[in-house]
């Protein structure tokens, strides 16, 4: 242990002394403001040079990091996104690979789409520098012409940045010998913690699930709602709170009416606002996210709350790896309803403080802005 330590202290003063480190996304979303203040803590804010543009370019939903921020936390060099067909070539990337010195480690947000990205680790590894893919991986098998592009892809760069263990597993099992360093994902987890503080005693309703995410179709929501009727009517007395808005808003609140159980599921829109978020999960006792688990999953182990969802490991995000079955968490069979409401009432029997605080240390051990920092401070290192 002291020797990693050790290492890593030696890693960030070479950094410091004699080089920077290059982070180009394609946009830096909200969520990804508590890493980058961390890394520019660890290097100094003029060590770190960000490339992007403002926003995705494509109308996405996701909030950005506004210019301002970026400049304030480290060197930032703005970025065009030019779109065609789904492909993404980024202005100004290659003139800015050219004028980077050899010794700056170069991460890229690993996404094979971005064409740029290609050009680019191929010009700075040829130049000797070293190139870091900072990347889902993949969620299931590669195989046909996918397989073929991803593994020509993940052979590109010195080393790939991945959100969990399974997405390591599936490139080893398909060949791929480029290393890899798991450096997991993170929210705000010190800020949560500081509204976990300020909030005051926590007083959960052992019945209050809640479901906090876009509203989507392949959230499966309605699953959530038949899983609640279904315990109502067994007499277990339960309440739902929905946060988020989307597409499928209308036709779950219709399917809440046709179940009669309007008193015991409540909508609550959208919610940015952090303290307002934080006194819904801290009177919740689970969170339920049928499909498609993703930060989400951090969101609510930060506050405390054991996660349940879906089986089917290949239609999550990695983030779902913090789910540990009878310890964080649990699994029902995808889409059935029945399955997801006898997990729901395994846990309302199980949750208490020791799952709380099971929770709260996967999140600061694991996925916290501060250890992922760390670790791609590390893994620029090796």
């Amino acid at each position: 242990m002291f020797s990693l330590v050790y290492s890593l202290a030696f890693g960030v003063i070479l950094l410091k002394l004699y080089g920077n480190v290059l982070i180009c996304y394609h946009f830096f979303a909200h969520y990804r403001e508590p890493v980058l203040r961390r890394l520019s803590s660890m290097l100094g804010p003029h060590n770190l040079i960000l490339a992007a543009d403002l926003s995705d370019g494509r109308g996405g939903e996701i909030p950005n990091i506004s210019e301002e921020v970026l400049r304030e936390i480290c060197v930032f060099h703005r970025l065009h996104n030019c779109y065609f067909r789904g492909i993404l070539f980024q202005a100004g990337l290659l003139k800015l690979i050219f004028r980077l010195p050899v010794s700056t480690p170069v991460i890229f947000l690993g996404d094979a789409k971005y064409i740029t990205t290609w050009i680019a680790t191929v010009i700075h590894r040829i130049r000797g520098g070293k190139v870091l893919f900072w990347t889902h991986g993949t969620r299931r098998p590669l195989t046909g012409l996918r397989g073929m592009i991803l593994r020509l892809f993940y052979s590109l760069p010195s080393r790939l940045l991945l959100y969990g263990d399974r997405a390591r597993s599936l490139l080893e099992d398909a060949g791929i010998t480029t290393p890899s360093t798991v450096i997991f994902n993170s929210l705000d987890f010190d800020l949560q913690c500081k509204m976990t503080k300020d909030t005051g005693p926590v007083r959960r309703d052992r019945g209050k699930l809640l479901f906090c995410a876009r509203l989507s179709r392949n959230k499966r929501v309605d699953v959530l709602i038949e899983a609640v009727h279904i315990l109502l009517e067994q007499g277990i007395d339960i309440s739902l709170d929905i946060v988020g808005d989307g597409p499928c808003l209308n036709e779950l609140k219709e399917l809440v009416s046709n179940y009669s159980i309007e008193e015991k599921v409540n909508f609550h829109g959208s919610i940015y606002e952090e303290d307002k978020l934080a006194r819904i999960f801290l009177a919740a006792s689970i969170f339920v996210v049928p499909e498609a688990a993703g930060l989400s999953v951090m969101h609510a182990m930060a506050y405390g709350l054991p996660v349940i969802t879906s089986d089917d490991e290949c239609i999550h995000m990695p983030e779902s790896e913090a789910i540990v079955q009878g310890i964080t968490g649990g699994f029902f069979v995808r889409a059935n309803a029945k399955s997801l409401a006898q997990e729901i009432k395994y846990w309302l029997d199980k949750v208490g403080p020791d799952v709380s605080d099971a929770c709260v240390e996967m999140i600061k051990n694991k996925y916290s802005s501060e250890n992922q920092g760390k670790l791609i401070i590390g893994a620029c290192m090796e």
